[in-house]
């Protein structure tokens, strides 16, 4: 009788207890929801729901950043998002998308849309994901697009 009971114990314990491979996949589509969310929320412009999805400790660093976001004309139209590859470790998750970005500024009206890969860093903290931000460098993109001195002689 008393090995029933610890055999029905047993099997009990083990239906009732996720399995590594279980917690690591439910893991990854939770991040994977966040990201979704992340994206959607840059194709329609919805800088709170991007805000909200910032890191707290790090999110009122950019609360000017994003009052002129909300502020200012959309300088950019994110077309496409689509997530490429996430790799986790521990708290951390590194984010590949791939963005198709039409650009509204009059200086780039004749550019098609351009592809980009962006690496977001991504942290779970009290089991929710955020995005780890950083200030955007304008320098770079304008470098990107802009003929170099150079070029032009």
């Amino acid at each position: 009788m008393k090995i029933i009971v610890v055999i029905l114990v047993v099997i009990i314990a083990s239906c009732s207890t996720k399995h590594p491979v279980e917690t690591a996949l439910d893991e990854n589509q939770i991040l994977k929801e966040r990201v979704d969310l992340f994206c959607k929320a840059r194709q329609q412009h919805d800088w709170e729901t991007i805000q909200s999805l910032v890191d707290p400790d790090i999110r009122e660093q950019f609360n000017q950043y994003f009052e002129r976001l909300k502020k200012e004309r959309k300088m950019a139209e994110v077309l496409e998002c689509n997530i490429k590859n996430i790799s986790t470790e521990g708290e951390r998750a590194r984010v590949t998308t791939k963005l198709i970005v039409r650009f509204s500024n009059p200086l780039f009206l004749s550019l098609p849309p351009q592809e980009y890969e962006m690496k977001d860093m991504w942290i779970r903290r009290n089991g929710l994901w955020y995005l780890i931000i950083e200030q955007p460098n304008f320098k770079a993109l304008f470098d990107k697009f802009m003929i170099q001195e150079k070029e032009r002689r």
